[in-house]
């Protein structure tokens, strides 16, 4: 009995160490077939997120335009009031 224990423990641990061999020899083969399905993936990600991003620029370019009559109208206001200050 202490035999087949003995021998059923040592099967394990080649059996263990065998499909960990395996499973790392394949993990290479497996990054490779996917690495290029991974970088399209990834490229297509950002060419839609950049798409999705440029109707945001255009909505504060939008934005920065409609408020620049009010900035320059906001500064000649402070540089009348900057002049007060001083005539007092």
């Amino acid at each position: 009995m202490l035999v087949f224990t003995f021998q059923s423990r040592r099967t394990r641990k080649e059996i263990i160490t065998n499909f960990s061999e395996k499973l790392d020899d394949s993990r290479v083969l497996f990054a490779d077939a996917l690495g290029s399905d991974y970088r399209d993936g990834v490229r297509d990600f950002y060419i839609e997120y950049g798409s999705l991003l440029e109707s945001v620029r255009r909505h504060i370019a939008d934005a920065k335009l409609e408020l620049q009559p009010n900035l320059e109208q906001w500064n000649s206001l402070f540089l009348e009031l900057k002049e007060i200050e001083q005539q007092l």
